[in-house]
């Protein structure tokens, strides 16, 4: 038990949550992110006192929670001002197992989605030190400025810590917003590409569905107006058509899904596409097999 009680508070430690040890959040993340306590009600955190901090922990750590707090109380002693170094006090709250923290950041739980998964939250707020709110935001684990629709993200804020007094407690760090930029520049740039080769697709298919209909009835012509006198319904004069696009779907998406292993993607976009293939092979045949019937009619 002591030695479980040692290695909890080692990684207590662990401001950057990278393990899912720790993490700091404030009162907005909540509103954004619920997490829900024993009763499944989501938790409020109250305005906070002067010398408390709240800390969310998950139900399977409440055996060392005299080790949590005491560890905690030394972490953050001081907190309030960090010229007086006061003792603070830990009010726990403990929630369910198996809750999500998404890490609203490029560089923490990236192999999780950018979820960490049951960590001890520390509900930091605006009465701690500005130096303390400071240095938590820096290490990754807090809310990123949202300038994303500002040509110049950096020197906005720049501006704005400037414009408020900020400059001896705030200073912006350009990293983060370089990744950010760069990794959402990249996206955009691959969904333009995407969008192009998707939309030279579709003309190239529309075409070829087209010629391909007006061959299949030229090649069967007389076969079809033989059908055509004799009252075969639609679905019984074409019905290899779509029995060979059915194969053919069927043959994509088994290839796709071998490549990518992903079917909740690849079953709705291969099934999308059937169906406007359908759609549009049925199109082209009635719009072309009334006239070719009627010409095959009047030549004999």
């Amino acid at each position: 038990m002591a030695q479980n009680s040692a290695l909890l508070a080692q990684s207590v430690r662990n401001t950057q949550g990278m393990d899912g040890e720790k993490v700091e959040i404030n009162r907005n993340y909540l509103a954004v992110n619920p997490i829900y306590d024993l009763q499944n009600r989501p938790i409020e955190i109250s305005k906070p006192k002067e010398n408390e901090i709240s800390v969310l922990i998950p139900e399977k750590f409440q055996p060392y929670q005299e080790e949590i707090i005491q560890q905690l109380e030394n972490d953050y002693q001081g907190s309030y001002n960090i010229n007086k170094d006061e003792p603070v006090q830990v009010k726990p709250i403990f929630v369910r197992n198996n809750q999500n923290y998404f890490s609203f950041s490029p560089q923490v739980a990236v192999q999780n989605n950018y979820q960490i998964e049951d960590p001890i939250a520390v509900v930091i707020n605006y009465k701690f030190d500005p130096l303390i709110l400071t240095n938590s935001i820096s290490m990754g684990v807090g809310f990123y400025t949202k300038n994303g629709n500002n040509e110049f993200p950096l020197q906005n804020t720049q501006n704005l810590i400037d414009k408020y007094s900020f400059t001896d407690t705030w200073e912006p760090v350009s990293v983060a917003y370089a990744q950010v930029e760069d990794k959402v520049t990249r996206n955009k740039e691959q969904l333009s590409i995407i969008s192009i080769y998707c939309s030279i697709y579709f003309v190239l298919v529309i075409t070829l569905l087209f010629f391909s209909a007006i061959y299949y009835l030229e090649a069967n012509k007389q076969i079809l107006a033989l059908q055509w006198i004799f009252g075969y319904s639609f679905f019984e004069k074409h019905y290899l058509v779509y029995l060979f696009l059915l194969v053919f779907w069927n043959i994509i998406f088994v290839i796709s899904f071998f490549v990518s292993y992903n079917i909740s993607i690849i079953l709705p976009i291969v099934l999308l596409f059937a169906i406007l293939d359908f759609i549009l092979i049925s199109f082209f045949i009635l719009l072309k097999e009334l006239q070719v019937t009627k010409d095959i009619i009047k030549d004999k």
